[in-house]
């Protein structure tokens, strides 16, 4: 499964919803409003990343990449 990508589609349904709301549509101060926290980030704030220190070693990242384990993208996030 592609996380990041299952976020991004997750957060793009919850914006259509949040930003259809007949009111917002016709009320020119709802929809400021709702756009501000958009622009805020209070509707979708940064994911939380953490690491579990319980967790077994498992390689290093460009060997679980080489073998297929692991999407080469995130060896790009790392350089």
């Amino acid at each position: 499964m592609d996380v990041i990508a299952f976020r991004e589609e997750f957060v793009g349904e919850y914006d259509r919803f949040s930003r259809s709301s007949p009111a917002s549509g016709r009320m020119t101060s709802i929809k400021r409003a709702v756009d501000a926290a958009y622009a805020a980030g209070r509707f979708r704030p940064a994911p939380l990343v953490q690491l579990n220190p319980n967790i077994e070693p498992g390689g290093w990242i460009d060997a679980l990449v080489s073998d297929g384990t692991l999407d080469a993208e995130l060896t790009k996030r790392h350089e």
